[in-house]
């Protein structure tokens, strides 16, 4: 892996390469249903011990690492989705700091 890449395009390129040795989902319907699976350990997990920053990182990078695989498999850029996500916020934000 090239070096000085964000983390999101190095999980898209990590993504990539295993799917070029067919280690992948066969569409984006396997990829929500373990999208599902992750969220359900990240909740078992700050349900367990909320203070174990270690094992909330693991759980909450694997729910990243799979919405990295359904942006791919959509063809989606996550980090122009979250650009995008970020402006909405601030624009909602910002209209609610003038009420």
């Amino acid at each position: 892996m090239p070096r000085g890449l964000s983390e999101w395009q190095r999980a898209m390129q990590l993504q990539q390469k295993a799917a070029e040795h067919a280690f992948d989902w066969p569409g984006i319907a396997p990829v929500l249903d373990k999208l599902d699976e992750e969220i359900e350990e990240f909740k078992a997990e700050l349900e367990s011990d909320p203070q174990d920053q270690t094992k909330m990182l693991d759980e909450l990078g694997d729910i990243l690492f799979v919405i990295v695989n359904a942006a791919r498999h959509l063809k989606l850029d996550p980090a122009e989705a979250l650009r995008r996500c970020n402006l909405k916020f601030e624009r909602r934000y910002r209209c609610m700091e003038l009420l």
